[in-house]
């Protein structure tokens, strides 16, 4: 029986670790080319990329017109509300003749043109409650003249200690009047200031307060149309 030497099983060991490292060298240099990661994220983005709908023209159209008569219905539905906000305001003034009052305002229906100029006719104002030491000259004050009537003029001279009885005394006139008014104005009497004015706003809600039937049809007819708007041209569109 032949027996190697050490020499010669030491130089097959050597040779055999030369043909492993060259295998692993081959396989390492086939992963670490320049374009295989940028090949492989490529294929990865293809793969996790979330397809784009195709949305087609007659979508999109049911699309805009579902929308366009969305906004119809919810016009209408707000004028409805509208309609019952106009209720209240036509509810009028309280039984003892003082005008309503909410979160610190009024309101009032200009009835006369004696402030034509600023105030017309027919003019819906809102009063905010303000106290006497704060008005000014030139100030739009609505002050109530007896227990039932109220009047709404400029403030044209103010007297701070009104024939030394160290209350404060306003001066008022309206300005299409030709004269001032013959009374003078005590804080007492004064409701506020006007801050805001809508035109021919007062007219319309004077003439619902007095046929008050009106305002339900509106407000039945808003609130069927509403719903017939939805109902049957606003539908559902189909994915």
């Amino acid at each position: 029986m032949d027996c190697k030497s050490l020499q010669e099983l030491n130089l097959e060991f050597q040779k055999e670790i030369q043909k492993v490292t060259a295998a692993k060298q081959a396989i390492q240099s086939q992963w670490q080319l320049p374009h295989r990661p940028v090949e492989i994220k490529e294929n990865l983005s293809k793969i996790f990329e979330k397809p784009k709908p195709k949305v087609k023209k007659l979508q999109k159209y049911r699309k805009r017109r579902k929308s366009v008569f969305d906004v119809i219905s919810d016009i209408l539905f707000y004028l409805a509300l509208l309609a019952i906000i106009i209720t209240i305001l036509t509810s009028g003034q309280k039984n003892d003749g003082s005008p309503r009052t909410f979160m610190g305002y009024s309101y009032f229906t200009v009835l006369t043109a004696s402030m034509q100029s600023e105030l017309p006719k027919g003019s819906l104002i809102f009063v905010k409650h303000t106290e006497s030491y704060d008005l000014e000259i030139g100030d739009n004050i609505t002050f109530m003249r007896d227990a039932s009537t109220s009047v709404t003029h400029k403030i044209i001279d103010i007297y701070e200690n009104h024939e030394n009885t160290g209350v404060r005394g306003f001066q008022t006139k309206g300005t299409n009047n030709t004269n001032p008014d013959k009374d003078i104005v005590f804080g007492e009497n004064i409701i506020g200031k006007v801050v805001f004015m809508l035109p021919n706003v007062g007219a319309a809600i004077s003439y619902l307060s007095e046929n008050i039937y009106v305002v339900y049809i509106i407000f039945g007819l808003f609130v069927i149309l509403s719903i017939l708007i939805r109902w049957i041209l606003v539908k559902p569109v189909k994915r």
